[in-house]
C-alpha cells in the first residue's frame, strides 16, 4: 500500500484550521501510470493533501488516513466529498 503525501510544510497553523462543520472536496483523477486514482485537496493559502490508491476502496482508506494526519482532531472536517474529473466506468461482465 502506498503512503500518503501530506504537504503541510511551511504552512502557518491558521491555514491548517478548518471548522469541523466544514466539508472539503478532493479532485480525483485516474492515474495513467498505475491504473489507480490520485486525489488532491488544496488548502486555503497553499499546501494541501495529495494521495493515491489502486482502487476506490484503497483511495478511501488513503484519504481518511491523510485527512487524519493533516488536521488536528478538533479541526477535522465533518465530511470529505470526492469530485471525479472523469466519470468512472465499472466493468460488470
Amino acid at each position: 500500500m502506498r503512503s500518503s503525501l501530506i504537504d503541510a510544510r511551511s504552512q502557518p497553523a491558521y491555514f491548517l484550521r478548518v471548522s469541523n462543520d466544514a466539508e472539503i472536496i478532493f479532485d480525483v483523477e485516474p492515474c495513467a501510470a498505475t491504473g489507480g486514482y490520485v486525489a488532491r485537496w488544496d488548502a486555503p493559502g497553499g499546501g494541501g493533501i495529495t494521495t493515491q490508491g489502486d482502487s476506490f476502496g484503497e483511495l478511501d482508506i488513503m484519504i481518511a488516513d491523510a485527512v487524519s494526519g493533516y488536521f488536528e482532531p478538533a479541526q477535522r472536517p465533518r465530511s470529505v466529498r470526492l469530485h471525479f474529473s472523469q466519470d468512472p466506468v465499472l466493468a460488470v461482465s
